[in-house]
């Protein structure tokens, strides 16, 4: 018999750990945690994400099957899409709208996450999917450029034609601009790239888990990253180095807790308890109310878009 890599073991272990701990919460919590949201949880444990970000082989492998992907025409994931779904034409980022219907409507621009390395998942077209279910409005699902071979400066050229090509159709009033993840840094970082550039601002923004700041400097984030069970601060930190290519790594737009957060409007910010994304993002709160920004923090449990799938309840 084959002997399991060490990196398998350690994802074992703290498997076991989790499933005990989500095992408590479901019994102290009660319906404040799903059953799917604990699934899925295990389930990110169980495919190795984080050692492949921890890991520096691993990691590099990672980028490696990037760019081969980027380089092979793009395979939608097998997702029972309940709206109707095209690819848009005439976009520098590949885009697929959702829920595209005659008539006045309102409009989402979803930027996903995926470290800046990887495509939209299935989970993220399933929650695209039911996002214009519920809320009738039609979902742009960006597939912005990433790397390997792609800096954030192409990302935001891609974005900000997208975003007039929108907002040309569309009241901004009736626009929401919501990224996950790294998607949710990249958001926030454009809508304070919107005010320095006087684009006009969308009527609300949302960040699920955004990264706000590229280096992870915040030194509480170290009490949050064994509790964390999709990222590592030092795999993000590698992917920092090459997104930001020779931009300083404090800039607004890059690590958006930097900028000035004055002019944004309407945002809510989403975030887990155990993740690595909480510190920075309950700061970046704090600082929406100094600035007199209407906001909400939901303080929910679980990483990623994927809390979603289980209930949500507000800090009061």
């Amino acid at each position: 018999m084959r002997k399991l890599p060490k990196f398998q073991h350690q994802v074992a272990s703290e498997l076991a750990s989790n499933f005990s701990q989500s095992i408590r919460e479901l019994i102290c919590c009660g319906q404040h945690r799903s059953q799917r949201a604990t699934f899925v949880e295990l389930q990110i444990q169980v495919s190795g994400f984080k050692q492949r970000m921890t890991d520096e082989q691993k990691f590099h492998q990672m980028l490696t099957e990037a760019q081969q992907e980027s380089e092979e025409d793009f395979v939608m994931p097998a997702v029972p899409f309940s709206v109707s779904l095209r690819k848009l034409p005439n976009t520098l980022a590949r885009t697929y709208v959702l829920n595209e219907q005659p008539g006045p409507q309102k409009a989402i621009i979803y930027l996903p996450g995926g470290a800046y390395i990887e495509s939209p998942v299935k989970e993220q077209w399933l929650f695209a999917d039911r996002l214009a279910q519920e809320t009738g409005a039609r979902v742009y699902v960006v597939l912005y450029s990433h790397l390997p071979q792609h800096q954030f400066q192409t990302a935001y050229r891609e974005i900000t034609q997208l975003y007039r090509q929108v907002y040309d159709q569309v009241p901004v009033s009736n626009i929401t601009l919501l990224g996950d993840s790294a998607g949710g840094g990249l958001a926030a970082g454009f809508c304070e790239y919107c005010a320095a550039t006087d684009l006009p601002q969308p009527g609300h923004l949302v960040l699920i888990s955004p990264w706000l700041d590229l280096d992870l400097n915040n030194p509480t984030i170290t009490k949050y990253e064994a509790h964390d069970v999709t990222l590592s601060v030092k795999g993000l930190q590698r992917v920092a180095k090459l997104w930001a290519a020779s931009e300083k790594h404090d800039d607004y737009r890059l690590s958006p807790i930097n900028g000035d957060v004055s002019q944004l409007r309407d945002v809510l910010v989403c975030v887990g308890t155990r993740e690595i994304m909480y510190p920075d993002s309950a700061l970046f709160v704090q600082k929406l109310r100094d600035a007199g920004v209407l906001n909400l923090l939901l303080d929910v449990i679980y990483p990623i878009f994927f809390r979603y799938t289980g209930c949500q309840r507000p800090i009061r």
